[in-house]
């Protein structure tokens, strides 16, 4: 929908012209010009929607740029996507299994330790390959002592494998992304800028009507061979510019877009059983001792105290405050014309009414989990002083959506 919005802003809008000047009696330039993909940005909180909107304006026919591209092809996080789909291509592949067996960039921490992968070798008499090696611990393993829980891991990650390849021949190379994105396996590694720009890639490659996951990596082969990072489409210095709020510092345009507005902050809670804080000092969780009718104590459950809440309150508060000045960097990036884009059940009448009801301390701002919240109690605290004519506020019902239009997003934003 946001990029139905920017395909009209192209075809129809106009903006003053700043080299317009009515002074000068000799001026050439027209008073307004036409509105270019480059007079807009869109300004997402996690760089995994990037490819939601590349795909979007593509069928707009709308130029775009995702500024993640830059220094990729070295990196520990496209190494690790290689090796993942090496593996689904080819599982038989030692070295890309053995790489995406052990990166940490996948979900913080690796599949397997090297350790793990000589053992599961040694027990496997007559394996060929490490994946053979794998395969048959996961079957024989529990055979060995120490080997249980490993040999359930085994099994796993053939299965993971098994699944992915079997995806992997029923779609392009495109939408296999997509899909491992939606995998907890691979929470991290598609958060990257690696992640964003070999989605991209996908998405702009295009043989024979069919980007199939082999022809893909001979493609994808030659283009890093090459160095030349930068596809037609994505490179375009007259494009719509895709990028994390983080990443718009400093820029201007006439039309920004911040999507997701609705979406709660990550990583807003503390709940790690020990927290410190500068200025108040450390704290965790106490263990509460249980004895049951045969004498034997056991640890229960463990529970806060008063100094850990007030540690973790400070924190909240903390990357709230974080949270604001991110804000702040995106409501100043337009120079005309702001877009917050936000989904919400009820109206808005609803959810401005459920703020109201909570007050608009500060103490109930810093509580606020979300953009849209705190837009919201803005426009409640200023409405005397607020124009009405300089902001619209358009409802989209579910109901309204023509599916003929969204069906290609579907898929990739129900996956979040």
């Amino acid at each position: 929908l946001c990029a139905k919005e920017i395909a009209r802003l192209l075809k129809e809008e106009v903006k003053i012209n700043p080299d317009y000047d009515p002074k000068d009696p000799n001026h050439k330039e027209p008073p307004y010009k036409s509105i270019s993909p480059n007079d807009i940005a869109i300004l997402v909180a996690k760089k995994k929607y990037a490819p939601v909107f590349a795909k979007a304006l593509k069928k707009y026919g709308v130029s775009y740029h995702m500024s993640a591209i830059s220094q990729l092809f070295d990196g520990e996080d496209m190494k690790a996507l290689l090796f993942l789909l090496k593996v689904i291509d080819n599982p038989l592949d030692d070295v890309s299994l053995s790489g995406f067996l052990t990166a940490s960039a996948y979900c913080g921490s690796p599949m397997f330790t090297l350790t793990e992968l000589i053992t599961m070798h040694r027990h496997s008499k007559g394996a060929k390959t490490l994946y053979d090696s794998v395969r048959q611990y996961g079957k024989d393993g529990e055979n060995d002592p120490l080997g249980t829980l490993l040999s359930s891991r085994a099994r796993e990650v053939i299965k993971l494998i098994g699944d992915l390849r079997a995806y992997s021949r029923r779609v392009s190379v495109e939408k296999l992304l997509k899909h491992i994105a939606t995998n907890e396996n691979f929470s991290l590694i598609c958060e990257t800028d690696a992640y964003v720009y070999l989605y991209d890639t996908a998405c702009n490659y295009v043989k024979n009507s069919w980007s199939g996951l082999y022809s893909f990596l001979k493609y994808y082969k030659k283009l890093a061979e090459s160095g030349n990072v930068s596809l037609k489409e994505a490179s375009s210095t007259n494009a719509v510019n895709i990028m994390t709020i983080h990443q718009s510092k400093g820029l201007e345009r006439h039309a920004i877009f911040l999507y997701k507005a609705e979406e709660d902050f990550p990583d807003m809670d503390a709940g790690d059983r020990l927290n410190y804080k500068a200025g108040l000092g450390c704290a965790m969780k106490l263990p509460t001792e249980v004895v049951d009718e045969d004498g034997n104590s056991a640890i229960e459950k463990y529970e806060s105290s008063i100094v850990r809440d007030a540690i973790i309150e400070k924190i909240r508060q903390d990357k709230a405050l974080e949270q604001m000045r991110v804000l702040y960097v995106a409501l100043t990036r337009a120079r005309e014309r702001l877009y917050i884009s936000a989904s919400i059940k009820g109206t808005f009448e609803d959810y401005k009414n459920k703020l109201r009801m909570n007050g608009t301390s500060s103490y109930a701002k810093l509580a606020c989990k979300n953009f849209l919240s705190w837009i919201t109690m803005s426009l409640i605290d200023q409405s005397n002083n607020i124009n009405p004519d300089s902001f619209v506020i358009n409802r989209i019902n579910a109901a309204d959506i023509d599916p003929n239009e969204v069906v290609d997003l579907t898929e990739a934003i129900l996956s979040e």
